[in-house]
């Protein structure tokens, strides 16, 4: 009896020491997850809002100097815009591991527009009303992009370059009481400055991607110089004091959009 128990011992004994030197079974790695590549040119389009509070300094000959200081003309005109602006844009990403970069050119139409106005007291027998208009008719920007890739599929960036925008101003004296008398002048050019903002991206599809960005620029300075009409220059005592107001054509915007990668 004890030989079968040591016998069945010494062989279950030589069982488990040829089971351990069996070669085990080889685990294969989990399945590479595809990273989503950015690179690629990509057209879009965007809509957007934008606002700002923009303010003019009025100055002018030194004879018009003497009506700002006691109150008949202000030194100074703050207006308040707001609106939609869209357009679209096209671009070009390359990606290096996390970091996507690229530039990006778009432009907009826009219809910004606002105007304020002031009342002061009464000078050689009228009220004077003074008015400052700005209006923002288009925007575009060339700019460069640089971010990293937050997930596979969503990523966030700085963006900075040039703007450049189509900008109009103007300006105007008028008599209340005597509206003959009236200083005015306008100008109307294509400002060039500088932009920056950032934003985020994210694609739905291989091809295709939504992102949102805030964006501030700033299209440098803008000055108008509001002439008297026929009526001013007929009076001697009015007659070569001319009125200018200055400005900074700048603004921010917030926008979300669409892109489609080739």
């Amino acid at each position: 009896m004890l030989r079968s128990i040591i016998f069945v011992a010494a062989t279950l004994t030589a069982a488990s020491a040829s089971a351990a030197d069996l070669p085990r079974p080889v685990k294969s790695p989990p399945p590479a997850i595809a990273l989503y590549d950015w690179s690629g040119f990509y057209v879009g389009a965007n809509i957007g809002y934008a606002f700002n509070s923009q303010k003019f300094t009025t100055t002018g000959t030194p004879a018009f100097q003497t009506l700002i200081a006691p109150g008949f003309v202000p030194g100074s005109l703050t207006t308040t815009f707001g609106g939609i602006l869209g357009g679209g844009q096209i671009g070009f990403n390359f990606q290096r591991g996390l970091i996507v970069g690229g530039v990006e050119a778009d432009w907009q139409l826009a219809n910004l527009r606002e105007r304020e106005s002031f009342t002061g007291g009464a000078v050689l027998g009228t009220r004077l009303n003074t008015s400052v208009s700005n209006r923002l008719d288009s925007l575009g920007t060339v700019r460069g992009r640089i971010g990293v890739a937050l997930t596979q599929r969503w990523i966030a960036y700085a963006t900075g370059g040039l703007a450049f925008g189509q900008v109009k101003i103007g300006a105007q004296v008028a008599g209340v009481d005597a509206p003959a008398l009236v200083w005015t002048g306008e100008t109307n050019a294509t400002k060039t400055g500088y932009v920056v903002g950032a934003g985020s991206e994210f694609a739905l599809t291989e091809n295709l991607s939504l992102k949102a960005e805030y964006l501030y620029y700033n299209l440098g300075n803008s000055s108008v110089s509001a002439l008297g009409n026929a009526a001013v220059r007929g009076v001697a005592a009015l007659d070569g004091i001319d009125y200018v107001a200055r400005t900074t054509n700048a603004g921010n915007i917030v926008r979300a959009g669409v892109n489609y990668r080739f």
